[in-house]
């Protein structure tokens, strides 16, 4: 019989996801205590400080807004946007801050997108 049990699942349904949620849900000799974000980084975990546990607890009520918007957003707006105008754009479709500028890293990191120093601006690739 288990004293306590955790479980540790993807924060979204996104396979190229990073982080996980913690959450003890049996605990027989004390309190469960509070749920947790972390990032996998390299075989370790770090903990996720800004984790959008609003948008988590949604229930998948939200529409979710994945990082094909940045690149859309660059194309519907000329091909060149610079970096606190998406972040505002991404942030008028209903993210927070930080998911915004989760939404502009992921795009880079797939290569959708790159920043251009001389125009100081996100274009697409």
């Amino acid at each position: 019989m288990p004293r306590c049990v955790f479980v540790l699942q993807s924060a979204s349904d996104d396979i190229a996801e990073d982080r996980i949620v913690w959450t003890c849900c049996k605990n027989n000799d004390g309190q469960l205590g509070d749920r947790s974000a972390w990032i996998r980084c390299n075989g370790l975990f770090d903990p996720v400080s800004d984790f959008d546990w609003d948008a988590w607890n949604s229930d998948g009520q939200a529409v979710k807004i994945g990082i094909e918007i940045v690149p859309k957003i660059i194309e519907e707006s000329g091909g060149a946007v610079a970096r606190d105008i998406l972040r505002d754009k991404i942030e008028g479709k209903g993210l927070s801050r930080r998911t915004a500028y989760r939404r502009i890293e992921e795009a880079e990191k797939l290569k959708l997108i790159k920043f251009q120093k001389g125009k100081d601006a996100y274009e697409l690739y």
